[in-house]
């Protein structure tokens, strides 16, 4: 028997970001976007009815900003895997994100392989050493 994909969520204002990682998964055998949002408000409300296994989560959105919908998932969700995926290398936003509750900071210069790779790790609670990943937190 086939092991399940891991669940993923995308919140992501671009509309090419969301479209080109949904079809970059489409043939991933370990990792299935779930469902998508472009706004933090959106995206709060559809990880709540989905409770996927891991959020990535843009921090510059309309609305509510991700690190805003980290702060509010958390309050509900204290075990939820939430990446940061963000194109902005800044020891601020690392900070923030960080203080929100992320689990982990990556840069939207990643490749799809080394981000399914990550994810997987991730979720199977291995080590994860990735130029990629800024910071990396396991919560218990």
């Amino acid at each position: 028997m086939a092991e399940a994909k891991i669940r993923v969520f995308l919140a992501d204002d671009h509309p090419l970001i969301r479209t080109g990682l949904s079809l970059a998964f489409e043939d991933d055998s370990k990792v299935s976007i779930v469902g998508m949002a472009d706004n933090g408000y959106d995206a709060v409300d559809e990880i709540q009815k989905l409770v996927p296994d891991l959020v990535l989560m843009d921090i510059d959105m309309p609305g509510l900003s991700g690190i805003a919908a980290i702060r509010e998932l958390r309050k509900k969700f204290s075990d939820m895997l939430i990446l940061v995926l963000s194109t902005y290398n800044d020891r601020n936003y690392l900070q923030q994100s960080k203080d929100a509750g992320a689990n982990g900071y990556l840069l939207k210069s990643i490749g799809i392989e080394s981000l399914s790779d990550i994810i997987v790790d991730i979720t199977q609670a291995k080590e994860v050493v990735s130029p990629y990943i800024l910071y990396l937190e396991r919560r218990i």
